[in-house]
């Protein structure tokens, strides 16, 4: 397989396929999809590609928060103690979903599409 760019930038003036206002700089992915979005919200689809930690047997969030099996996780400093305690005392669960969040953003170290899962 021939590795390729992750994604390119570039200058335009059209509509974000998402959000449809206008962009003057786009991403485009450059597998096979080619899909492109504004910046805004190629950096909302990347936060939104992670998968919830919960669900690979790290304890919730203490403050409450509700973090999907897929999409934007809490970030709550709180949370982030949580998981560093339940890497040390769980590190085969904690190992376990640092790669599979890998492999649901990454192959071969290409960027997937945060739409089509494509690279």
């Amino acid at each position: 397989m021939k590795r390729i760019e992750l994604i390119t930038m570039e200058l335009c003036h059209t509509h974000c396929v998402f959000c449809n206002i206008d962009c003057y700089q786009q991403m485009i992915f450059l597998g096979e999809c080619g899909h492109s979005f504004c910046v805004e919200c190629s950096i909302r689809l990347y936060e939104a590609s992670n998968l919830s930690p919960v669900t690979f047997g790290c304890p919730p969030c203490p403050n409450g928060c509700i973090n999907p099996k897929e999409g934007i996780q809490c970030e709550c400093p709180e949370q982030l103690h949580v998981q560093s305690i339940w890497k040390k005392i769980e590190p085969k669960q904690y190992h376990q979903w640092v790669a599979e969040e890998t492999l649901f953003r990454y192959k071969d170290g290409i960027f997937r599409c945060p739409v089509c899962k494509k690279l």
